[in-house]
C-alpha cells in the first residue's frame, strides 16, 4: 500500500497451517514472511479470524457475568 511507519511481520503460509502439515520449517524461514503496515495486516484471513473469535469469546464472558452477581 505504500504506508510508512509501524510494521508487523505476517506470515504468507500461515502458521497454523505450517504446524498442522508438519511443515514448521516454515514458520522461521525468512522468504515465508512479509512486512504489512497495521491496517493490511489487519486485513489478513489469519487476522479477521483472531478478531471475530476473540469476540465470539468476550460475548460469552459478558453473557455468563449477568449470572453471577
Amino acid at each position: 500500500c505504500g504506508d510508512e511507519g509501524y510494521t508487523e511481520w505476517h506470515h504468507i503460509i500461515s502458521q497454523r497451517y505450517a504446524k498442522k502439515n508438519n511443515q514448521k520449517e516454515l514458520i522461521r524461514n525468512p522468504g515465508n514472511v512479509v512486512e504489512l503496515c497495521k491496517p493490511c495486516h489487519n486485513k489478513t484471513p489469519a487476522s479477521m479470524s483472531w478478531k471475530y473469535l476473540s469476540s465470539k469469546e468476550q460475548k460469552a464472558k459478558k453473557k455468563s457475568r449477568r449470572f453471577w452477581w
